[in-house]
């Protein structure tokens, strides 16, 4: 069985343009070291520009798409290049709308940022209201 996983990871990332390589130590007690490649090496802190960042760019597609009276993008740990955000957005256009379709819409808008190659890897926590439901808070 791990003969069939490592020819499908090696299948994949053959498929992939490889920019960086990790050697692993191999599990299964081989002699040789696992060696894995990265997509894209491209770290978010360097090549932007400092008004450039993964949170602002988001920031600037939630509002597009979803006119909201209340956004709240942060980058996990307060790091503004992270890789993982959290979304706290009041829009009207939630209104009639279940918990998942919300969140829906919210990927939606950041789909250019999650998209294979992406700046944006997780969206970890998503709190979508409707104007009546954040008031009541």
């Amino acid at each position: 069985m791990s003969g069939m996983f490592f020819a499908g990871l090696r299948g994949i990332l053959r498929k992939a343009p490889l920019r960086a390589a990790v050697t692993h130590m191999n599990p299964l007690g081989a002699s040789a070291p696992i060696v894995v490649r990265a997509r894209s090496a491209r770290f978010l802190s360097s090549g932007t520009s400092a008004g450039d960042t993964v949170v602002s760019r988001c920031e600037s597609k939630i509002a597009e798409a979803l006119n909201p009276s209340h956004l709240v993008v942060q980058g996990m740990h307060d790091d503004p290049n992270g890789s993982h955000i959290i979304v706290e957005v009041v829009s009207e256009k939630f209104e009639g709308k279940r918990a998942v379709a919300r969140q829906r819409m919210v990927y939606q808008a950041l789909w250019e940022e999650m998209r294979a190659g992406g700046a944006l890897h997780a969206v970890d926590s998503i709190i979508a209201k409707t104007p009546a439901e954040y008031s009541a808070k």
